[in-house]
C-alpha cells in the first residue's frame, strides 16, 4: 500500500510539473517569438543582421522628402528598410508620405529642406528609383519612363520623370487581365497609345493620350469584333500605322492602315495581304515620316516549316 501511495503521489507531481512548464512556455513563447522579429517603426537590418517584420507588418524603403526645384521629391540617403503598417488608413509609427503615401499626407513644400542637385554628379545621395518593383516597362525616353504593375489582376500604369523621380498614375490606361491591351510610348515621350483587341468585353480600338492632358483618351481607330490590332509610331511621333486581322479567319488577311496625322487624320487603308497562311504574321518595322514609307516584314509559314520573312515597303 505504501509503495502504491508513493507512486500515485509521484505521478501527480510529474503531471503538475508538466502542466506548469507548459503554462510557462505558453506565456513566454509569444514574447520569445516577438524578439525574433522587427517591430513597427523599427529598421529591419542592423550590424547584427536582418530579422523579418513582426506579424502583418511590411518592409518599406526609408525615404526622405526634400524640396527640389519646388517639388516634393523622395530621396534615399542610405539603403534601409523600415517595418510599417501601411494601408490601415493611419499615418502610424515610422510612416510618412514617402514611405507610406496611402496613409500619410503629402508634406508642405515650405517645411522641407531645399536641395539643389546636379544630376550629372549627384553622388551624395541617390534619387529614389520609381522603377523599383515594376512588372513591365512600357517605354522609356531620356527623361520619361512608362511602366505598369499588376495588383490582383488589375494593371495600373505609371508615368515617371527620371530626372525628379516624380511619379503619377495614369488611371485611364489601367485595365484588367480580361482585356488584351498593348501600350506604346511615342519616340518623343509626349504621347501613348492604348490598343485594345480580341476582347470579349471591349471592341478593338486604338486610343491616344497626350501627357499634356492625362484625363482624356482620344479614339484614333476602331476595328471589327474579334480582330487583332498592332501599331507602330513614326520616327517623329506625328503619325501611326497599324494592321488588323480577323482572328477567326483561316487563313487571316492583314489590312494595313495609315494615319498621316494623329491630331485629326482619318485612317487610310494602304495594303491588304490576303495570301497569308494560318500561321502567317506581319511585323511593322519602321514608319519614316520624311520618306513617307512604311517598312515591314511578313511570313507565310507552310506545313510547319521554319518562318521565312519577306521584306516589304509601302509607299504612303
Amino acid at each position: 500500500m505504501l509503495k502504491k501511495g508513493f507512486s500515485t503521489i509521484l505521478i501527480v507531481v510529474i503531471v503538475l510539473v508538466v502542466i506548469a512548464g507548459g503554462t510557462l512556455a505558453w506565456q513566454y513563447w509569444p514574447e520569445a517569438e516577438e524578439k525574433n522579429c522587427t517591430k513597427e517603426g523599427e529598421i529591419e537590418c542592423n550590424v547584427m543582421g536582418c530579422t523579418p517584420c513582426c506579424g502583418e507588418l511590411e518592409d518599406r524603403d526609408v525615404l526622405t522628402p526634400v524640396n527640389i526645384s519646388g517639388e516634393v521629391v523622395c530621396v534615399e540617403e542610405m539603403t534601409q528598410q523600415r517595418c510599417v503598417n501601411c494601408g490601415d488608413g493611419v499615418c502610424g509609427i515610422g510612416e510618412d508620405w514617402c514611405i507610406c503615401s496611402e496613409d500619410c499626407e503629402k508634406p508642405d513644400i515650405v517645411e522641407l529642406p531645399e536641395v539643389t542637385v546636379d544630376y550629372s554628379e549627384a553622388d551624395n545621395f541617390e534619387i529614389a528609383d520609381c522603377r523599383t518593383g515594376y512588372l513591365d516597362k512600357i517605354g522609356e525616353t531620356d527623361d520619361i519612363l512608362l511602366y505598369h504593375i499588376n495588383k490582383e489582376n488589375q494593371y495600373k500604369v505609371f508615368w515617371c520623370n527620371l530626372q525628379t523621380n516624380q511619379e503619377m498614375e495614369l488611371e485611364l490606361l489601367g485595365h484588367s487581365e480580361s482585356v488584351n491591351v498593348k501600350l506604346s510610348l511615342s519616340p518623343n515621350g509626349d504621347y501613348i497609345t492604348k490598343t485594345t483587341w480580341a476582347s470579349a468585353v471591349a471592341l478593338p480600338k486604338i486610343e491616344l493620350m497626350s501627357f499634356d492632358n492625362t484625363n482624356e483618351l482620344i479614339v484614333l481607330a476602331e476595328g471589327k469584333k474579334d480582330s487583332f490590332m498592332e501599331i507602330i509610331w513614326s520616327d517623329d511621333s506625328s503619325r501611326i500605322a497599324y494592321w488588323t486581322a480577323d482572328r477567326n479567319a483561316r487563313p487571316p488577311s492583314f489590312s494595313v492602315y495609315y494615319l498621316a496625322d494623329i491630331t485629326g487624320a482619318e485612317p487610310r487603308l494602304v495594303k491588304i495581304y490576303n495570301d497569308m497562311t494560318a500561321q502567317g504574321f506581319v511585323n511593322l518595322k519602321q514608319l519614316i515620316s520624311s520618306e513617307n514609307k512604311l517598312y515591314l516584314e511578313r511570313t507565310r509559314i507552310m506545313n510547319g516549316a521554319p518562318a521565312v520573312w519577306e521584306q516589304d515597303i509601302i509607299e504612303l
